[in-house]
């Protein structure tokens, strides 16, 4: 099928509208085409109330930074409150507002008969300050000697960060009341920027 001018009157949109490879039709205003010219390579096409067309190309503010801790070395602790172990499994990773934190680590327990409740969280710091938590956490009760049958695992979604560099860094603790201690060992910590 050819394309051909329209004549004088006649409603339909003109070829000559579009000038290059890539370039879209779009609505200035009611019953008004318009050429958009395409943007640059990685750029994706978002809305915007502030051009003349409503859209415009721009950089995914998603940017999917990445990072990962791991650490094998078994370590205890018996604080009822969050508190880092002797050997720091953290990730530093730029991010925006949100981010995926999972994390992964065996729970067990060393002392005879003793019963006591291990908790993973993780804490941020650098461009935000967010505290270790329960909501946050993953968590195993061991009452036997050398319970180490199980490794655990949970992912979160965390709001709210101050866009920038953020340090990302297990925290654990014993609680319960126990003095038995708890330990950790097989622990890994992954964060990916989910952008603003």
């Amino acid at each position: 099928m050819s394309t051909g001018r329209l004549g004088a009157g006649d409603t339909a949109i003109q070829p000559t509208l579009l000038d290059a490879k890539g370039d879209l039709i779009v609505a200035t205003a009611a019953d008004t085409p318009a050429r958009l010219a395409v943007g640059t390579n990685g750029q994706v096409l978002k809305a915007d109330s502030t051009t003349a067309t409503g859209l415009a190309w721009g950089t995914d503010s998603a940017s999917f930074n990445t990072g990962y801790a791991y650490t094998s070395t078994q370590e205890s602790t018996t604080s009822t409150s969050y508190t880092a172990l002797t050997t720091a499994t953290s990730v530093t990773v730029t991010t925006g507002t949100k981010a995926l934190v999972t994390l992964k680590c065996r729970i067990g327990n060393e002392a005879l008969g003793g019963g006591v409740w291990g908790h993973v969280s993780f804490a941020v710091s650098g461009a935000s300050t967010v505290s270790a938590a329960d909501e946050r956490s993953l968590s195993s009760y061991s009452t036997l000697s050398s319970q180490w049958i199980n490794e655990y695992g949970a992912a979160f979604v965390v709001t709210g960060l101050t866009a920038g560099s953020n340090t990302f860094a297990m925290r654990f603790n014993a609680q319960g009341g126990y003095t038995t201690p708890a330990y950790f060992a097989n622990r890994s910590i992954s964060v990916v920027d989910l952008g603003s």
